[in-house]
């Protein structure tokens, strides 16, 4: 047969192209069936010859021969026959040659000869049909993918399964240089297809393999060989290069981060994951792999959530230490880094979009504090906190760190209203809770604010001078510490005092800030002294009035004792034409009224309280007429009125009300005192008239 395969070929190919004249009409289409009579007798000749595992190599032999004469003759129809060959090994090749049955840990001798044969003939097929364009491309394509497709199979069937995927990765990049070096798609698209097979198997296999050699060492060597072979996958000038280069080391980090997920446990698989997101920003920054900063992002992003879902809730220990304390900690601190190192787009590098990875960090350390702190010491742990932000921010001139420290300021600030200021003395303890920990927050807050006023800083908060805040910080805590600390009946004494320091403060310093405060308390004083001491309705004291008139009296004595400071205060304001909204909102150019009226109120409503009807008309009388003096001395019209409209309050008092209901001693006290202070002011009014015209 083999015999009669080359008489027909000798008949169809060479004396029909040596003698084209003989060879016409009915002749040509005989010769071209002789070419195909030719090629089936060799098939069945060769399989009559070579059996079982042979059979496929013969073919493929014929196969690579009718190649040859494609490569040559440029025959369509010996393309055909080769194409046909091809099928015919190849199927023989994969059905019996394959011995599917068989694979490891059992081996078979001829699989290791058979199929890499096969692989070879199939190769040189290629090889001889290189550089053609036209319809033999097609059978070249062919032979280099069923090449591929039986050294895959081999290892497939060889090869222990935990190392198929590092052996097919090995194959993989060596499909991919030689493409690059002869410029062959083909094999650059099998690599391509080899390395969906390989992470298809790593997932599938060696992720549940039950040696810890087979999950680590396929996983990490697979992930290396991708991140590396990644540039250097396909032609420099394939249209796709950049998508398949992501595609592998997105599938890279991909498999990484499942092997993490998959070996690590709970508590520090947040940990893992934040440094793994860390190395692949530094990578970046060496290399420049522009899809490496996303994939970073994103595992970041999972290490948060992975922290804030466990890791801020357990209760490990690890050598008496906590758990939380170490994880968490590792992930703060990597993404502090990862702020200062991740390499963003050029069209959002100059913005502060870094800094969500410093916000974030800032609150899973405040978190920290708050779950591994005693109740009364987060507040000045996250003060602290604050500080030390504020600080790196100052010496790093970096805004947003200062930011977060002013918003862990803030939070300390409402934190100690809820647990603070109320935390009871325990037995033994000499010192109050509300002190050791409040104490030092307001010194804190003022030596920020101190700090703030060595420059010129800009507005941080949309026009808001922050220094402001944090100075109203640190007063609101040594108020409200008074509030809690002192005797109840006592505070309106206390705030007195505060408002005093803070008048002389603002003289001193010569800032807005504390005057503005100052007011307020002053404010408060009132407010305290008439709501508490005066009418005795305070939340947290049942019953009614039981205070002192000597106590409220002090309180009012201090905020009188700051009217000179106020007198000062006044005469710089004058010469100033700029001042804060707040400041003028609460008036501070004339904080004296502050001064006088609150003090003047609270002892006329005392008074009205606290004096029997028969001699609270005396009291006015004589709080009108100091009121009077005091604007004598001042020059102040609004104190002089004050007190004359106190003066005619008594005068009608006496003739709706006084003249006839007091007992007869009481009428003449009152009368004669009121008749006494009406005819000195009159005197005073005589004797200064022109005085008081000027400043009328």
């Amino acid at each position: 047969m083999l015999t009669c395969a080359a008489l027909f070929y000798f008949n169809a190919q060479f004396l029909r192209r040596k003698w084209k004249e003989l060879f016409t009409g009915f002749d040509e289409p005989a010769a071209i069936v002789q070419g195909y009579l030719g090629c089936l007798t060799a098939f069945l000749g060769v399989w009559a010859i070579f059996t079982s595992d042979w059979t496929a190599i013969a073919w493929a032999v014929l196969m690579l021969g009718a190649a040859c004469g494609v490569r040559w003759l440029n025959d369509r129809h010996i393309l055909v026959q080769s194409c046909a060959l091809a099928v015919a090994a190849t199927v023989q090749g994969l059905v019996v040659d394959g011995h599917f049955s068989i694979q490891y840990p059992h081996h078979i001798a001829v699989r290791y000869t058979a199929l890499p044969v096969l692989a070879a003939i199939f190769y040189a097929v290629a090889w001889v049909l290189s550089g053609v364009q036209d319809l033999r491309i097609y059978l070249r394509t062919i032979a280099l993918w069923v090449g591929s497709l039986f050294l895959a199979l081999l290892v497939w069937f060889d090869v222990a399964p935990a190392w198929v995927a590092p052996v097919w990765m090995a194959f993989a990049i060596a499909l991919s240089l030689v493409a690059r070096r002869l410029r062959i798609n083909t094999l650059a698209y099998q690599q391509h297809v080899l390395a969906v097979a390989v992470a298809l198997q790593l997932f599938y296999v060696n992720l549940f393999a039950s040696a810890t050699r087979d999950r680590y060492l396929p996983i990490l060597l697979c992930a290396g060989a991708s991140y590396a072979i990644s540039r250097f996958c396909t032609l420099k000038e394939a249209a796709y290069r950049r998508e398949i280069a992501w595609a592998h080391t997105w599938a890279a980090t991909a498999l990484l981060t499942t092997l993490a997920w998959h070996e690590s446990p709970q508590p520090w698989l947040a940990p893992i994951w934040a440094i793994f997101a860390l190395t692949l920003v530094l990578t970046d920054r060496i290399f420049t792999v522009e899809e490496l900063p996303w994939q970073a992002h994103l595992l970041a992003l999972i290490a948060v959530f992975q922290t804030v879902a466990c890791n801020l809730f357990t209760d490990e220990k690890w050598r008496a230490i906590d758990l939380r304390l170490i994880t968490v900690s590792i992930v703060v601190a990597v993404l502090y880094a990862m702020a200062r190192w991740v390499r963003l787009p050029e069209s959002v590098r100059e913005s502060e979009l870094r800094h969500i990875y410093t916000w974030v960090a800032s609150s899973l350390a405040a978190w920290v504090l708050w779950s591994e702190l005693q109740p009364v010491g987060v507040a000045l742990g996250i003060a602290v906190f604050g500080l030390l932000l504020f600080e790196c921010g100052e010496w790093k001139q970096i805004r947003q760190l200062r930011l977060q420290g002013y918003a862990a300021m803030a939070a300390a600030f409402g934190r100690i209203f809820f647990v603070n200021l109320t935390a009871a003395t325990l037995p033994g303890e000499w010192l109050s809770p509300r002190i050791y920990t409040v104490a030092p927050l307001a010194l804190i807050y003022f030596y920020v604010w101190s700090r703030l006023q060595s420059k010129q800083s800009k507005p941080e908060i949309r026009g808001w001078q922050v220094r402001d805040l944090i100075a109203y910080f640190g007063s609101a805590s040594l108020a409200a510490l008074l509030y809690y600390e002192t005797a109840t009946e006592w505070i309106v004494v206390a705030w007195a005092a505060m408002a005093l320091l803070l008048f002389t403060t603002a003289w001193l310093l010569d800032k807005d800030i504390f005057l503005e405060q100052a007011v307020l308390l002053t404010a408060g004083t009132f407010g305290r002294g008439l709501a508490h001491n005066i009418f005795g309705s305070s939340y947290f004291v049942s019953g009614g009035w039981c205070g002192r008139l000597l106590v409220v009296m002090i309180a009012c004595a201090l905020l009188l004792a700051a009217l000179p400071i106020a007198f000062q205060l006044r005469k710089r304001y004058a010469e100033r034409s700029e001042i804060s909204r707040i400041g003028r909102l609460l008036a501070i150019h004339r904080s004296e009224q502050w001064l006088f009226f609150a003090p003047m109120l609270l002892i006329a409503v005392l008074l009205a309280v606290k004096m029997r009807p028969g001699m609270l008309t005396l009291s006015w009388g004589i709080e009108g007429l100091i009121a009077i003096m005091l604007g004598l001395v001042a020059s102040q019209r609004s104190y002089r009125l004050t007190g004359m409209s106190l003066l005619l309050l008594c005068v009608a008092k006496i003739i709706v009300f006084d003249a006839w209901q007091l007992g007869q001693r009481d009428r003449y006290i009152t009368f004669i005192a009121l008749g006494a202070a009406l005819t000195l002011v009159s005197t005073l009014y005589g004797k200064y008239r022109e005085t008081i015209r000027r400043l009328l």
